[in-house]
C-alpha cells in the first residue's frame, strides 16, 4: 500500500533554529515512516502556485535530512502561525484550495485571536474586555477581579502576557485583552494543588491527550516558556465536569470539519472550569516529561491524518 505523504507547512525557514528543529522533529517522522505516513516540511514560500506543487521539501530518510523537488503531498497540515506578511497569507490561501488542509484557516483565524476566541466561547470563558487605547482603561474597572490578567491579541508561548492589580495596569502596547483572573487555590484533586493551567488535545470529536501545566513558585503563568512544568494527566482521571465543557466547546466547533486543536482550562475552587486560551496549532513534539506516552500520542496523531481526507 503506497504510504501517504503530509506535509507540514511553517511560515518562515528560520534558519537560526533549524538543527534544533529537525532534530526535534526526527522522532515523529521515524515513527510516522514505520505506520505509513511518509512526513516532510516545508515553508508556504516554496509553493508553486502555477503549478500547484512545492518546490522543495525536507524529509527525513534512514537518519538523514534530505531535500526532495516538486512533491505533491496528499494532505498539508499547516503550523505556520496565522499572522503572517500579506503576501505569505495570500499564497497559504491558495495551498488550503489545492489540497486538503487542516486545520481550516477559518478555525485557525479564531483560534489564534483571543478575542476573537472569547466572544466565540464568551459563555465558558472569565470575563474580558478588548483595550484600544487609553480612553478604554474604563472598561477594565467592570471586571469583579481584584487582579486581571493582560494578554496580547495574538502571540503564543506567554509571550507579552502580565498580570497587574486592576487599578494599575499599566500595559502600552495596543490593542489588548484585559481579563478577569481565576486564582484556582484549591486545585485538581489527585493531580496538583494551588495554580495549574489543564490543556487537553481534541481530535475531531475526540480529547486523547492531557498535561497539566505547573507555573514556577510566585507565579500564575504556567507556559513552559516561562519556567512552567508538564505532568501527563490520564484522561480517565479527570473531573467529569471537564468532558461535559469540552463536549459543549466541540459542538460550537463541529463545523470545521477535520481538525486537531487544544484547549488550556482551568478550574476553578468550585470545580467549575473556564477556557484560558484555545490553539489550532498545538505541538506535535513531545517534551522529556511526556517521552513515557510517545506511542500513544504518536499513534493517534497518525490515525488522524490517515482517516483525513
Amino acid at each position: 500500500m503506497r504510504k501517504k505523504t503530509v506535509l507540514i507547512l511553517f511560515g518562515k525557514n528560520r534558519k537560526n533554529k533549524l538543527a534544533k528543529i529537525l532534530t526535534e522533529y526526527e522522532d515523529l517522522y521515524a515513527y510516522g515512516d514505520s505506520r505509513g505516513i511518509v512526513f516532510c516540511r516545508t515553508p508556504i514560500s516554496y509553493f508553486d502556485e502555477k503549478n500547484k506543487v512545492f518546490k522543495r521539501a525536507q524529509f527525513f530518510v534512514d537518519g538523514e535530512w534530505v531535500w526532495k523537488k516538486n512533491i505533491i503531498p496528499d494532505i498539508v497540515y499547516d503550523k505556520s502561525p496565522f499572522y503572517l506578511d500579506k503576501k505569505l497569507m495570500r499564497k497559504r490561501e491558495k495551498i488550503s484550495f489545492a489540497y486538503p488542509f487542516y486545520n481550516s484557516l477559518k478555525l485557525s483565524e479564531l483560534l489564534s485571536n483571543k478575542w476573537f476566541s472569547y466572544k466565540e466561547f464568551e459563555d465558558f470563558s472569565p470575563k474580558a474586555v478588548l483595550v484600544s487605547g487609553k480612553k478604554d482603561f474604563g472598561k477594565i474597572k467592570s471586571l469583579s477581579s481584584a487582579r486581571v490578567i493582560i494578554k496580547p491579541l495574538t502571540g503564543s508561548g506567554g509571550k507579552g502576557i502580565e498580570i497587574f492589580d486592576k487599578d494599575k495596569v499599566n500595559a502600552k502596547n495596543y490593542p489588548f485583552f484585559a481579563q478577569e483572573l481565576v486564582e484556582a487555590r484549591r486545585g485538581i484533586d489527585g493531580f496538583v494543588r494551588g495554580a495549574h493551567d489543564l490543556r487537553v488535545i481534541v481530535i475531531n470529536e475526540k480529547p486523547f491527550y492531557a498535561f497539566l501545566r505547573i507555573p514556577q513558585k510566585n507565579s500564575l503563568i504556567a507556559n513552559l516558556s516561562k519556567g512552567g512544568k508538564i505532568k501527563v494527566v490520564l484522561l480517565k482521571k479527570l473531573p467529569a465536569s471537564v468532558f461535559s465543557f469540552i463536549a459543549k466547546i466541540r459542538k460550537k466547533l463541529r463545523k470545521y470539519g477535520n481538525k486537531l486543536y487544544s484547549i488550556d482550562m482551568i478550574i476553578d475552587d468550585s470545580g467549575k472550569p473556564w477556557i484560558i486560551e484555545m490553539n489550532s496549532r498545538p505541538g506535535i513534539i513531545l517534551e522529556k516529561e511526556e517521552l513515557a506516552y510517545r506511542e500513544y500520542f504518536f499513534n493517534n496523531l497518525i490515525n488522524f491524518f490517515k482517516h483525513a481526507k
